[in-house]
């Protein structure tokens, strides 16, 4: 029995101490290996950039893009009561692209809407309602209905102008509006740019449990994050559609979790890929026989025009369907008015717990002035001619500065009162 130095009767390894530190070398260098394919994605990341320009020689090829399209949703809801529902809507739109003026304008009108309880379906006329939207490079504009006058239950549509960055936020699956570049985008942002952030981190290792593969012309990319996450994202890229998405998945893979499917399909105009179809279908997994959230849109898109001319008028107030009187509330500036006003009669923004009801007095239109931008005061917000002058815009921030400043020396008076109170009571001075 060889110690060896070792404790009695305990047998100690043969082997030297540079094998020992071989066969450590040697695990290290395995379990390297092993992190190193479970950190970097799978596959070619060659094959996004490859998808990545593909779609962005499309999306540059498209110039101007106008036309129609058909919605149709089916929601399921649940009410306060704890009792489920649907939701059936029937809708139109119209929209109008122009690259080269970064403007998109669309409407989507809700025509029909049925509610169906128990098996019994209704007429839902408060569902009933359209929406006009535009983003420029000023603003975005929404018109729709916003106000009740006195002793009236019709509502009147206003609009709301807000920073342009903030319109990406309205824009969702189920919302109430028709952006057709939404139906051109990955998560809100061109596939092209999104894909390129994907490949940038592929580079850096930073994909855990993703793939990338090529089926035929089909680029699939598969997204996992993290290394206890179940869920999966899915998406797939045609070659032969201009690089665009045809399919995605989203999985969370466990019961209570979200399941999203949407299919695309395109039409080629004047050279350009364009969506034909759309359909979206959410779930909740462990729902499916009976369905209390989720729901279905699948949108049509006819009369594609693509890269013909488009008027400058098409990105209007008037092209939106503001008329003179409509109330105008431009959150960039924090003013409000009537549209066709004097400038001098625009007054601050109404806050939360003001009256919606009070009537401005709309006066003559003036088509000399015209609405500040939200940088510049004199740069004109479109053709219309409301205007606010940049002194008016600046004056609400006037008065918050001098508000905050007396509210300051107040409090620094009370604090120099307070002081001058205990050093008295500590010399037994009363006041």
């Amino acid at each position: 029995m060889d110690t060896r130095g070792g404790a009695p009767g305990r047998r100690v390894s043969g082997r030297t101490g540079p094998e020992l530190c071989g066969l450590a070398l040697s695990a290290c260098v395995i379990l390297g290996i092993a992190c190193t394919l479970e950190a970097e994605m799978q596959g070619d990341p060659e094959l996004l950039r490859l998808v990545a320009a593909t779609n962005r020689s499309n999306l540059d090829s498209l110039r101007t893009w106008r036309g129609s399209a058909v919605i149709t949703d089916m929601e399921h809801l649940v009410d306060d009561k704890g009792a489920a529902f649907t939701m059936s809507l029937r809708s139109t739109g119209t929209f109008v692209y122009d690259k080269d003026r970064k403007s998109t304008r669309w409407r989507f009108a809700v025509e029909e809407a049925t509610e169906t309880r128990e098996g019994v379906a209704r007429p839902a006329p408060e569902q009933i309602d359209t929406r006009d939207e535009m983003v420029k490079p000023e603003g975005y504009f929404c018109l729709s209905a916003g106000y009740k006058k006195i002793g009236s239950d019709v509502w009147e549509r206003s609009l709301a102008i807000l920073p342009q960055e903030l319109a990406a936020q309205q824009v969702q699956a189920t919302s109430r509006s028709l952006d057709p570049m939404w139906y051109l985008m990955l998560q809100d942002l061109p596939v092209s740019d999104r894909l390129s952030h994907y490949y940038d981190l592929s580079q850096q290792g930073q994909l855990t449990r993703s793939s990338v593969r090529r089926e035929g012309n089909r680029v699939v990319v598969e997204i996992r994050s993290g290394k206890e996450s179940r869920g999966v994202t899915r998406w797939t890229f045609d070659l032969d559609r201009g690089g665009n998405l045809v399919h995605q998945l989203y999985d969370a893979e466990e019961a209570g979790g979200g399941m999203t499917q949407v299919d695309y399909e395109y039409t080629r105009v004047n050279g350009v890929w364009v969506p034909a179809r759309y359909r979206c279908v959410r779930g909740i997994r462990g729902e499916e026989a009976n369905p209390k959230r989720g729901g279905i849109r699948e949108v049509v898109f006819q009369n594609n025009v693509v890269n013909e001319p488009v008027k400058a008028s098409e990105f209007s107030l008037e092209a939106m369907g503001v008329k003179v009187g409509t109330r105008i509330s431009d959150n960039r500036v924090g003013l409000f008015w009537i549209y066709g006003q004097e400038a001098e009669s625009a007054r601050p923004v109404m806050r939360e717990g003001e009256s919606a009801t009070v009537d401005v007095p709309t006066v003559p239109m003036s088509a000399e002035t015209v609405v500040p931008g939200p940088a510049e005061g004199s740069a004109p917000l479109s053709n219309g001619p409301v205007a606010v002058s940049a002194e008016a815009a600046q004056g609400g921030s006037a008065a918050r500065w001098w508000l905050g400043a007396a509210v300051v020396i107040a409090g620094a008076l009370l604090g120099l009162g307070v002081i001058w109170r205990r050093r008295r009571a500590r010399k037994g001075v009363r006041p």
